[in-house]
């Protein structure tokens, strides 16, 4: 039984993680296109800073994704 939930909470943590890969990645693309709309130039900068944030963020999930696996 001690197996059955410590496989259902693997499970459920590579779920949560691979949610938060996909709405990372969604966020910092959002972030680019407002990115690369922008006029001014501290907003475009504003944007690509977090877009890079985003990439990293992805980044260091994808790493404890491969962990759990």
């Amino acid at each position: 039984m001690e197996t059955n939930r410590t496989e259902m909470k693997r499970v459920f943590d590579e779920g949560t993680i691979v949610r938060s890969i996909l709405e990372s990645e969604v966020s910092m693309k959002k972030c680019r296109l407002y990115s690369e709309l922008a006029n001014d130039k501290d907003v475009r900068s504003f944007f690509q800073e977090q877009s890079d944030a985003l990439d990293g963020v992805t980044r260091y999930l994808r790493s404890h994704l491969a962990d759990l696996s």
